[in-house]
């Protein structure tokens, strides 16, 4: 690997420290809102989103649907 592929991935460790930690976060708002049953069957969703901006979507989400079923069927849609 040359020093410019290297270079080029130095961030990816942060990068993921930073979804790992959006997503605890984004877990932690939906079991306040909907509960914790509802936040473990959004957990393994959340670890398949690799897109910080898609995970600022469904945190918005979180706010503005009206019922645990309205989150989950948006988060599967």
């Amino acid at each position: 690997m040359s020093l410019e592929e290297r270079v080029a991935r130095w961030p990816e460790p942060w990068l993921r420290q930073d979804l790992e930690h959006e997503r605890k976060l984004l877990r932690r708002q939906v079991a306040l809102r909907f509960g914790a049953q509802t936040a473990e069957r959004t957990a393994e969703e959340l670890e398949r989103i690799t897109d910080p901006e898609r995970l600022e979507e469904i945190g918005e989400w979180s706010l503005y649907c009206e019922t645990r079923l309205e989150f989950l069927a948006r988060l599967g849609a």
